[in-house]
Parts: C-alpha cells; structure tokens; sequence
C-alpha cells in the first residue's frame, strides 16, 4: 500500500513539474502605442508604397491603429523569458508562447492591458499532420461550367485578366504549387510576390492540406485547352493561416495577422475560403447570436481590411444543412462580400449557409458556382469539388478583372456595382442574397447609357423583323409586358420580358409580320406606353 502510495505521488509531481513548465499560446494586449519610434506622418516605416497608394486612392487616412506595437513593449515581454512571435497592429497585441509562470509575470507589466489563452502549447515550427475532414467535400455532381456563369469566360477573352491587382489568398496550405505545370505560367512571370506559413512560423507554404491549391487553381492555374483559371495576370500573396490538426482560437489570430501582412503589402482584393464557428475545448466556440458583424476575430480583421481599401471577399460557409445553418465568421463582415453556393443551373446547393446576420443584414451577399466547381489537384488534375470555399474565390477573380477595366473605382463602389447588378438585386433574401453576378452585368450597371427614356424601342421602322427593348435601369424597371396590334385590331403578338444589369437589351423577333403599321402597347407599373411600329 506504501509503495503504491509513493508511486502515486511520484506520478502527481512529475505531472505538475509538467504543467509548470508547459507552455501555451497566448495573446498579449497592450495598454497603448505611446513611446512608439513610428509614426503617421512616415508610413514607410511599417507599410509598402503600394498599401499607401492604395489608402490615397480610397481616401483612407493613415492613423495611430496602423502603427506597429511598441517595440520596447515587445522586449519587456520578451525579457520575462516567453517566446515572441507575431504582432497586430490593428489590435495592439501580441502572440506568445509562454508557461504559467512567465505569463503571471507578463500580466503583471503595467503596460499590459489583457492576456488572453488562444491555443495549446504546440511549437510554432512545421505546423501538424494535414486532415482533410473539416473541408467540405461532397461527391461530384456534374461538369464545372463556373466562368460562363458569371462571364469571366468573357472578360478573360476581351483581354481582363487582373492585371496591376494583387490578391492574397489565406488557407491551409499549397502544396504543389511550386511544381505543377498547371502554375507553371503563374511561376515564369513571378506571379506569386509573397508567402508564409503562419503555423509553421516559417516561408514555406507548399505543405500541409490541399484546400489553398484548389483555390488558387480557380484563379491562376493554365493548361492549354483543359484547364483556365480567371486572373491569370494578377499578382499573389499566400499566406498559411489554418492549422488542419486542430481548431482553435490562434488560427482566428493566424487569419488576423496574415490580414494585416496583406494590407501593409498591399493587396487589392483578399480572398479567404475558411470559416469559424466551433473549437476544440477548451477554446470558447461561437453561438450564431454572435454573428453581428463586431464580435469574431476573423470577421474584425475582415471589416478592418475593408476599412483600408481592400475588397475582402470570403466564403459564406456550407453549414445550410446542419445546425448551425447560418453563414460562418468571416461571412458575417460588413463592408465584403460573402460568396455561397448554386448549381450550374443557378439553383442554391443544399449546404450553402444562409443569412440574416444577428443584425439583420442579407448574407450572404452574393452566389457563384459552388457544386461541382473544375478546379485541379495537387497532381495536376482536373477534378471537380463542392463547396463555397470554392465559389469565393471566382468572385475575387471576377472582381480583379474589373478592377483592371476600372481602376478608378474605390473597393466600395466596386462591391456595390458587384452586389446590385446580380441577378437577385431587385428582391435580395438570404438564401441567395443579391443573386448571381455577371461580368457584363457589372459593365452595363456601371457604364450607364446616355438615353433619356426609361425604356428604348428600336429601330422604327423594323428592316430585320427583329425589334430592340433597352431600358436605362433595370432596377426600376426590370420586367414588361407587352402587346403588338394590327391596323385590323387583332393582337399579333404579346407576353413579357424581363431585364437584368446582365442582359438590359432584349431582342423580339417578329419575323412573320406582314409589312404595315402596328400598334405596340408596354406596360411596366403604372405606366403604360403606346408607340407605332412600322414593319417593312
């Protein structure tokens, strides 16, 4: 009995000698920047010419939650003994490893606001094994048509392809990038500018799981008449945020850093398959009451990116046919886009998440393809995926091929012409928010045409048996019916149209008519029109 007491005892020291010593993540929070070397008026000090260019074109003021946190702040920490890593400047905090002990001392640092626990003590170099389940990844459907979808086919083919855009991609890892010959093009013109791998506190980022290869893929990866990704010309940030071993607060932090490095980098648009809602105990999860646009870490990075310029665009997540149904954090941000999921025929996947936000705003905000999405694997492959973590990524190429033909436009008002010229626009909800968008839907809503009437009818006389409805907003006017009467009273014709920013010219074929004059009645609203239609 003795015995077994003592090795009993022996047991309980070894295991508090253990826990004294073992060390955690956690993230520091400091009172204030004063004493800072930096400042406002010398940004290229902490951020690129490119990220400030980017504030001046947007009229985003430079301010004191830009600047980096206080180095001096940094060494008292790092003078107790913990492990420093990453900073935030938007935040003013800062990453540690740390046991018990150094973290009771850090605490007590009167410059030193708030600690707070974010992950279990794994050492930030080469990441964990790659676990592919949390991805969503459902059998294959049907052949990927997502560039004729949404029009990139045709904004690729008119000479768009993102070029002078620099896009960040956050994920979980890209391996075969670096080898394929599918981004052999990507590699020759050095498209890829940056990368590092948040997990493994390192640069490399060709590791670990597959996800950020299929996203990347959509948007940049070539194999002649196979395989065509849509803003080929752009160029690319990759950041490894999302550690597939486990789940848990430091991957949020992960993503706000890697944000931020994208800012001060200057990317134009982010875009971020990853989504948040549960974690691993003992790291607190999410409720959907939370989903407020103000409370996620991920989804405050989000609003904080868009804030400076940067188009953020995420996926809204696929929890539509579990639980928690509704979009996942970031998706909840304010000012991006949050891409669910529809079929080739433009019907909602089941397992695209859904809307309002706990404060009642439409999420998600937009659609593309998400069901059997073409995309290629690591082995160079053309497969098909589902999932809205692939719907995100060809609203951001979209997006950058637009912003080659418009560079003047500020990240707002490109968000806007992509949210009110979809195909939903007119009745927005939240199970396919504004709808579809289409490249020339976005052309049409933003090169509005000079005509002065409300709705157009040409060419008079008709000489092709083919007569032409325009109208100047289909917002306001986005459907008509009509009805073509002869000289005799009798109705030759008749039925409805409706518009689109996509399609806001509609053509009537009255091939068949006698030669003569006829009487077109349109009727939209209140209003109804009464025009003569000579057919010769």
């Amino acid at each position: 009995m003795e015995s077994e007491l003592r090795r009993w005892l022996t047991y309980v020291v070894i295991f508090l000698c253990f826990t004294a010593h073992a060390q955690d993540r956690y993230m520091v929070f400091f009172n204030d920047k004063e004493g800072s070397p930096f400042t406002v008026n010398q940004p290229l000090d902490f951020l690129s010419q490119e990220s400030i260019d980017r504030r001046a074109h947007h009229g985003v003021e430079i301010t004191a939650t830009d600047l980096p946190v206080n180095p001096d702040y940094i060494s008292q920490v790092k003078a107790i003994g913990a492990e420093t890593y990453y900073a935030s400047r938007w935040m003013n905090g800062l990453m540690i490893q740390a046991d018990a002990a150094q973290v009771d001392q850090v605490e007590g640092l009167p410059i030193v606001q708030s600690v707070e626990w974010i992950g279990p003590g794994a050492p930030l170099t080469g990441g964990r094994v790659a676990n592919t389940s949390k991805y969503e990844d459902l059998e294959d459907e049907e052949t990927a048509v997502q560039n004729n979808l949404i029009g990139t086919t045709e904004m690729f083919q008119e000479g768009w392809r993102g070029e002078g855009v620099t896009i960040a991609i956050l994920d979980a890892g890209f391996p075969g990038v670096n080898t394929m010959e599918g981004f052999t093009g990507l590699r020759d013109q050095q498209g890829i500018t940056e990368t590092w791998n948040y997990v493994g506190n390192e640069q490399g980022v060709y590791i670990s799981n597959t996800h950020g290869t299929y996203v990347l893929s959509i948007l940049a990866a070539e194999i002649a008449g196979t395989f065509q990704g849509i803003a080929t010309e752009s160029k690319f940030l990759l950041y490894l945020t999302e550690d597939v071993g486990s789940e848990h607060r430091v991957e949020e932090y992960n993503f706000l850093f890697a944000t931020e490095r994208a800012d001060s980098a200057g990317a134009d648009i982010i875009t971020a398959s990853l989504g948040y809602t549960d974690f691993d105990s003992p790291s607190p999860s999410y409720s959907t009451s939370d989903l407020d646009g103000n409370t996620g870490i991920v989804t405050k990075a989000a609003n904080w990116a868009a804030e400076r310029g940067i188009l953020f665009v995420t996926s809204a997540g696929n929890s539509g046919g579990n639980s928690w149904q509704k979009v996942t954090m970031p998706g909840d941000c304010i000012d991006c886009l949050a891409v669910g999921s529809v079929t080739a025929q433009g019907l909602r996947s089941n397992f695209s998440s859904l809307g309002p936000t706990e404060d009642g705003r439409i999420k998600p905000d937009v659609m593309a393809m998400g069901s059997g999405v073409k995309l290629l694997n690591s082995q160079n492959q053309v497969v098909t995926k589902n999932g809205t973590s692939l719907s995100a990524p060809q609203i951001a190429g979209l997006a950058s091929g637009l912003w080659e033909r418009y560079p003047e436009l500020t990240s707002t008002e490109l968000l806007n012409a992509i949210r009110m010229s979809s195909d939903r626009a007119f009745s927005p909800d939240n199970f396919y928010g504004y709808g579809i968008p289409h490249y020339y839907g976005v052309v049409n809503y933003l090169e509005t045409n000079n005509q002065v009437e409300d709705i157009r009818i040409f060419p008079n006389p008709v000489d092709e048996a083919k007569l032409y409805f325009k109208v100047k907003d289909p917002f306001e006017i986005n459907s008509i019916n009509y009805s073509l009467v002869n000289m005799n009273g009798q109705e030759v014709s008749k039925g409805g149209i409706n518009f689109s920013w996509a399609n806001f010219e509609k053509v009537l074929d009255i091939g068949g008519l006698n030669n003569g004059l006829y009487i077109l009645r349109v009727q939209y609203g209140d209003v109804l029109l009464t025009r003569r239609i000579v057919v010769r």
